[in-house]
């Protein structure tokens, strides 16, 4: 049985739910069996205390300002939290040092905003200007592991300090230039 609240009847073609095997139940009347082996890095629960550490090394923190090189990992529709519509753009960084770091920048179909649709269509060779118009097409298979430079700062979100991809740079081996081109798997 539930302990979750019933929030109504679900439409008819809602999935089945799963029903989750837990091993202990923190809840006053629940199981307080605990696994023998905490979680990595956890302590088993003892009187409904919580003990978590994990040591995520001396390079975890933020990405240093810089300029890095990386490729395009997918691109993908989305709607902005002003309900606009926009492209968000995911990278992957293969510089040795931060090799696998990932990084986003989103792209916003406002005119305030087109400079930055611009920019990285410029950057990865998707853009076109016709007759005064700016048109970006692709598939998102083709700019997978697109290859290009990032600029990368710090910038307050919600009251704490985060990276920022502040400008997208052309591949300085061409644009054009993908990830596979250079012998390299992601």
């Amino acid at each position: 049985m539930s302990n979750l609240p019933d929030f109504g009847p679900k439409p008819k073609d809602a999935p089945k739910e799963e029903q989750l095997e837990i091993p202990f139940d923190n809840s006053p009347s629940g199981n307080t069996d605990v696994p023998d082996e905490p979680a990595i890095g956890g302590a088993a629960l003892e009187d409904k205390k919580y003990d978590f550490d994990y040591d995520f090394g001396e390079d975890y923190g933020l990405l240093p300002p810089g300029i890095y090189d990386a490729y395009v990992s997918n691109a993908q529709n989305k709607v902005s939290n002003s309900g606009n519509p926009m492209i968000q753009w995911d990278f992957i960084i293969v510089d040795e040092k931060c090799a696998g770091y990932p990084l986003t920048t989103w792209t916003v179909y406002t005119k305030a905003a087109l400079w930055k649709l611009e920019e990285v269509g410029a950057a990865l060779g998707i853009l076109h200007k016709i007759d005064g118009r700016l048109r970006v097409r692709f598939d998102v298979e083709d700019v997978k592991y697109l290859l290009c430079q990032l600029v990368v700062d710090h910038r307050e979100y919600n009251g704490r300090d985060t990276e920022n991809v502040a400008k997208v740079l052309p591949c300085p081996d061409g644009i054009g230039t993908k990830w596979e081109s250079k012998g390299k798997l992601p």
